[in-house]
């Protein structure tokens, strides 16, 4: 058994005849194969495994803090998320209150149709609101 070259913490199992793996299973596929295989063939990779990831990590670090302001799509309010988690539509307090407790127990369907619900509701209650002459509620206790 051998240490993979890359994240140097799975063990790698194979023949000992098999002399050219280097990486896990899940290196080669994540590392490997979905950024390098165009540049290097295995044996350059190895070569110089420890520039590429020297360089991977340099560039993870600069995609990770471009920051994107986004819309809460329940409560309208603007939210930051890093490229890293740019799928998010929720702020973190409509995430905790309408989705978390959901966690593990629904669907991903399930779960757009819970906050698309959760979005009328809102809308619902501010509407009715502004028609009985109330302040605007925006759920926040600040």
């Amino acid at each position: 058994m051998r240490t993979c070259q890359w994240c140097q913490l799975d063990t790698i199992k194979e023949p000992a005849s098999v002399s050219w793996i280097f990486l896990c299973n899940k290196c080669y596929h994540t590392i490997y194969v979905d950024y390098y295989r165009s540049i290097f063939t295995p044996e350059e990779f190895r070569k110089n495994i420890d520039i590429v990831k020297a360089i991977h990590e340099i560039h993870e670090k600069k995609k990770n803090e471009i920051e994107l302001n986004k819309e809460c799509y329940i409560c309208l309010k603007s939210f930051i998320c890093t490229t890293e988690n740019k799928f998010k539509t929720l702020c973190n307090d409509c995430y905790k209150e309408y989705c978390l407790p959901f966690r593990g127990k629904v669907t991903a369907a399930e779960m757009a149709d819970i906050i698309k619900q959760a979005k009328k509701m809102r809308e619902a209650t501010l509407n009715n609101n502004l028609r009985d002459g109330g302040a605007d509620d925006t759920g926040n206790q600040e």
